[in-house]
C-alpha cells in the first residue's frame, strides 16, 4: 500500500476513534484532495474494513461502529494525547497543526533551564553520526572536561538529558542538556549504547497502598492504575 493511502486511512481512523467522525469534504480538506477523491479513499477504507464504520444519516458523516478495530493508528489514550502535545510543542518550531485540533497549553514550558545552542548542535551532530564529542560540563561542584559517546536523548522531569557513555567514567551516565557550556567533535572511537549496562537493565517496581489508610482511600488510590492479571 501507497504511503500517502496509508496516511489518509490513519487519519480516518484517527477521526473515527478520537473525533466527531468525518465527511468526505473534511479528508479532502485535510490532505488538499477533491472531495471525489477523498470519497473513493473512504470508500476504498470501508471495503476493507466495513465492520469500522458506518454513515449516518442524521449526522451526515461517517461515524465509528462497536466493532472497530485500528489498523493503522494505536488506541491507547495517552499515545494520542502525547500526539496532540507533540503537535502543540512542533507548532512553536513551525506552523504544523496536522491532526491536532485540541486545545493544548503545555504548562511545562514556563520554568525551562537555558541551553547553548551551539553546545547543542555539536552534541546532536555526533548523536547522529555515532561520534564522540568532547565536553565542558557543569557538575554540581565543579566543571569538568569529558569525552562522550552519546546515544541516546532522553526527556524527564521537564529537562532534557543526554545519555552517553563516558570516557572519562568509563562507564554510561545520565548528563543533563542544560549543563554543557561547551562542545566540540571528538576523534576517540564511539562506543555504542549496547554496552551501557544500566540503561539496557530494566527493573520493575512494585507500589501499593499504605494498609493503615481506609480501605475506600486506598481504592481511590488504586483506581487511576488498574493492576494486569499477573500483578494480583
Amino acid at each position: 500500500m501507497k504511503h500517502d493511502i496509508q496516511r489518509r486511512f490513519a487519519y480516518i481512523e484517527t477521526q473515527l476513534l478520537w473525533g466527531n467522525g468525518l465527511t468526505a469534504g473534511e479528508l479532502g480538506e485535510a490532505f488538499g484532495i477533491a472531495r471525489q477523491n477523498a470519497q473513493a479513499v473512504l470508500n476504498a477504507y470501508r471495503q476493507r474494513y466495513p465492520e469500522s464504520l458506518r454513515y449516518d444519516r442524521k449526522l451526515k458523516r461517517h461515524v465509528i461502529t462497536e466493532t472497530f478495530a485500528a489498523h493503522y493508528i494505536k488506541d491507547d489514550p495517552y499515545l494520542f494525547l502525547d500526539y496532540q502535545r507533540g503537535m502543540a510543542l512542533a507548532g512553536y518550531f513551525h506552523e504544523a497543526d496536522d491532526w491536532a485540533d485540541l486545545p493544548f497549553y503545555d504548562a511545562d514550558r514556563l520554568l525551562r533551564p537555558h541551553l547553548e545552542t551551539e553546545a547543542i548542535r555539536v552534541i546532536l551532530a555526533a548523536l547522529r553520526q555515532k561520534r564522540t564529542v568532547k565536553v565542558v560540563y557543569l557538575a554540581k561542584k565543579r566543571a569538568t572536561e569529558r569525552i562522550l559517546s552519546p546515544h541516546h536523548l532522553v526527556y524527564a522531569d521537564n529537562r532534557y538529558h543526554l545519555r552517553a557513555f563516558c570516557h572519562l567514567s568509563q562507564k554510561g551516565l545520565d548528563f543533563v542538556l542544560s549543563r554543557f557550556a561547551q562542545a566540540e567533535l571528538a576523534r576517540e572511537d564511539w562506543i555504542s549504547g549496547e554496552f551501557d549496562e544500566d540503561w539496557n537493565t530494566t527493573v520493575t517496581l512494585a507500589f501499593r497502598a499504605n494498609p493503615q489508610i481506609p480501605q475506600e482511600t486506598q481504592q481511590l488510590l488504586r483506581q487511576p492504575y488498574p493492576l494486569k492479571s499477573d500483578d494480583r
